[in-house]
């Protein structure tokens, strides 16, 4: 295996959407690595954390990892009379409603699914709920055993869309390049590449 150390920039491609748009990855020799990217002036991050090698691939965990947030101070849950369904409504924190979001609620013997119209809501059939769950780059979690209703509305938290999480991030890599693919997915035509411009 060659040393995989070095400075890693993104290919120019007319994929890009924004002009000098890209993205640098840094692996350090001592493990450690820095994701960078930007779009343009519109908007850039920075991730950090450990690297390591898997056979042809580079697994990379970020120095913060996602985790569960506890809703209770953001549902207002309501009776709606005549209603025998269950309705989840999600609102940004602006109180605009947030459409095409998954929504799961946990049965507790199983999970369902829905996903939110254009006036942010999710309709389930009536039944017991151990908990609502909110797929949200974190996984937002509000557990509704103490308060019962038929309407759920969520206050969504901003989320941070400059940072990058990384959790056993499986990239490949191949003759000087690192594919945002697994190893496992090399049959695929992907143009999705960092090139080596450095080493370190």
């Amino acid at each position: 295996m060659d040393d995989l150390s070095g400075r890693y920039a993104s290919k120019r491609t007319k994929e890009l959407i924004f002009i000098n748009s890209g993205a640098v990855l840094i692996l350090n020799s001592d493990s450690l690595f820095n994701y960078s990217w930007h779009t343009g002036s519109l908007l850039s991050g920075v991730t950090k954390g450990k690297w390591y090698i898997d056979g042809n691939d580079i697994v990379l965990n970020s120095q913060f990892q996602p985790e569960n947030i506890n809703l209770i101070n953001n549902v207002k849950v309501h009776n709606q009379p005549g209603q025998y369904d269950i309705f989840i409504k999600i609102v940004n924190e602006q109180g605009k409603a947030v459409a095409n979001q998954a929504c799961i609620i946990d049965r507790g013997y199983l999970d369902e699914v829905a996903i939110t119209d254009s006036l942010g809501i999710a309709r389930f059939n009536n039944g017991k709920i151990n908990r609502i769950i909110i797929p949200y780059d974190r996984a937002y979690i509000y557990n509704s055993q103490a308060v019962s209703g038929n309407f759920y509305e969520i206050i969504l938290p901003c989320r941070d869309f400059r940072y990058y999480f990384f959790t056993n991030e499986r990239w490949m890599y191949k003759k000087h390049r690192i594919y945002q693919i697994p190893y496992s997915q090399r049959k695929v035509n992907s143009k999705n590449y960092l090139k080596k411009v450095t080493t370190r």
